[in-house]
């Protein structure tokens, strides 16, 4: 016998599109604690990333200025234009 609200959550699931759907399942196991066997590679290439994201923002400093090192380095390679 199937609740009111299994119901409502077999609707939402088949409404949903196959990328969405990917994220939520994948969702559910890491609240489960779990992973699936059957995890598609996108979905374990973006585990990786977020970890490798995670590594390395970590060890990027609080005063760290993209724009000024971006300047920098340009001014290094090609010269000062102004």
């Amino acid at each position: 016998m199937m609740t009111a609200l299994r119901r409502e959550a077999h609707q939402i699931v088949d409404d949903l599109s196959e990328d969405v759907l990917i994220d939520w399942v994948n969702l559910f196991h890491r609240i489960a604690k779990k992973k699936s066997v059957d995890t598609p590679p996108q979905v374990s290439a973006f585990d990786r990333l977020e970890a490798c994201r995670k590594a390395t923002s970590a060890k990027i400093p609080k005063d760290f200025d993209p724009e000024h090192e971006l300047a920098e380095a340009r001014s290094e390679r090609y010269g000062r234009f102004d």
